[in-house]
């Protein structure tokens, strides 16, 4: 009788395992369509002296939370996807539930990077992108800071898009974007904008 008991929970257990209606990614995590939007901004004063470097981080590049806020609005609503605090879908493992800023290093100048994934399913493809940035440390005061991304789209596979960037606006001035090419990054090349504070 044990042994038909624990037949009977193997048997439930392999059935529920590759029944599952959700498709799984390597590494478990549930792989649903999307558009991801990475940009990355590199901050320098009229001299040339960059504003980036010394900012504290942590052990995997993230700016440390408490020196900045950042906020992303997208101006086209999302279905059953709440972008006003960047949750992510039911099922998804995310790193948490905000956009963070991550600390870059390339050709001997630092920058910060924003990436973030969209589900195509719920959200349309989100043309512009508002950042709101909050970072004493780069602007030299206690405000908001805004800037509007433009972006077009790349189908890389039936399940991913990526969300070009091709100019920045910040404060009336107009940005253009350059790629760069970093190493040991899997999404280079990427996108980067300069902007020229008068500090």
């Amino acid at each position: 009788m044990k042994t038909i008991i624990i037949r009977f929970f193997l048997t439930v257990l392999i059935i529920c395992t590759f029944s599952s209606c959700e498709l799984l990614s390597p590494g478990g995590k549930v792989n649903l369509p999307g558009t991801s939007y990475i940009l990355a901004f590199r901050f320098q004063d009229v001299s040339g002296n960059d504003l980036v470097e010394g900012i504290g981080y942590d052990s995997i590049h993230n700016v440390n939370s408490d020196l900045y806020t950042l906020d992303i609005v997208f101006p086209e609503p999302c279905n059953n996807f709440n972008t006003d605090i960047f949750n992510f879908p039911v099922g998804v493992e995310p790193d948490n539930n905000f956009p963070k800023l991550n600390l870059n290093n390339s050709n001997g100048y630092f920058y910060l990077m924003i990436l973030f994934s969209l589900p195509t399913d719920d959200c349309p493809a989100e043309k512009t992108v508002t950042y709101k940035l909050k970072c004493p440390y780069i602007f030299g005061d206690d405000n908001v800071h805004g800037f509007v991304a433009y972006w077009n789209f790349t189908k890389i596979s039936e399940n991913d898009t990526r969300a070009n960037c091709y100019r920045v606006e910040f404060e009336g001035q107009e940005y253009t974007i350059i790629s760069t090419e970093v190493e040991n990054n899997m999404y280079s090349p990427i996108p980067l904008a300069t902007i020229i504070l008068n500090k």
